[in-house]
């Protein structure tokens, strides 16, 4: 299955099809695809990875002229302990950058802080530790694009959008995920989305629909119940320029990875 040179670009989370950066990229230029981001190696989250690790990853994308078009490093996404956020802000970030830049990746996917109820926030600190990171971001080079994720603060298009614009940076945009705003409750497209459209920078790629009882179920794209046609058609509409980064986050991980990558291609 090859990439027609006219796709928009299309990347997967490599880690979605195997722990193995080599298997996993192994298997996507099979399918064509030639973009990667990168989360989870070996069962670590970037940047957390071995000097011998760092060296395979380059080596692969030597072998199969890849691309690593973002990294994925959890920043923020943790309980609110000023202290830890600290942390994150001041080596993890860090840390990150420089995995980035040996990467030759500019594009860095960050959080706010997992919501909970029963701890009182100071949303003006959030902000400040956001502006914080994207400040250091902006003199490194890199973009943060803040994930849209249920169990954060930032968790729909209205709330990350209100955000982003708080913290007023060029360099923090917003990693648009259609199916985290739905299982926040918000429909996403068209009403999540017009909120977000104009800050996104990045896009994960996954459905979902609601089961009585159960909560949410993680399905391949075009099998679930968001309006991933039209919200595809807005993009090209509104000249999106991003990447659609596949995020299957259902198994069989290969097979679902495939059915997602064969509807994106069919919709786009």
């Amino acid at each position: 299955m090859k990439e027609n040179k006219a796709d928009p670009k299309i990347s997967i989370i490599s880690d979605e099809i195997s722990q193995d950066f080599k298997t996993a990229v192994e298997i996507g230029s099979g399918w064509g695809i030639k973009n990667y981001e990168i989360r989870g190696i070996n069962y670590k989250r970037v940047p957390d990875i071995l000097d011998s690790e760092l060296s395979l990853i380059k080596q692969v994308i030597e072998t199969y002229k890849v691309k690593v078009v973002a990294l994925s490093p959890g920043i923020f996404k943790i309980p609110w302990e000023e202290e830890k956020l600290e942390e994150h802000l001041k080596k993890r970030l860090l840390k990150t950058f420089k995995l980035a830049h040996q990467l030759e990746s500019n594009l860095i996917i960050i959080f706010t802080p997992i919501r909970d109820e029963k701890c009182s926030v100071d949303f003006s600190k959030m902000i400040t530790f956001l502006k914080e990171a994207a400040k250091a971001a902006e003199k490194e080079g890199f973009i943060l694009a803040l994930e849209n994720e249920p169990i954060c603060y930032a968790d729909n298009g209205k709330n990350t959008a209100y955000i982003v614009r708080k913290v007023s940076s060029p360099a923090l945009r917003v990693n648009w995920d259609p199916a985290n705003a739905f299982s926040s409750e918000e429909v996403p497209y068209p009403e999540g989305y017009k909120h977000i459209k104009d800050y996104i920078f990045h896009l994960h790629i996954k459905d979902a629909r609601r089961i009585q009882g159960k909560g949410i179920q993680w399905l391949p794209l075009g099998e679930g119940e968001i309006n991933w046609k039209d919200q595809i058609s807005a993009l090209k509409k509104d000249k999106y320029r991003g990447y659609f980064s596949i995020e299957t986050h259902s198994s069989p991980r290969i097979g679902n990875t495939k059915r997602s990558l064969v509807n994106l291609r069919h919709l786009l």
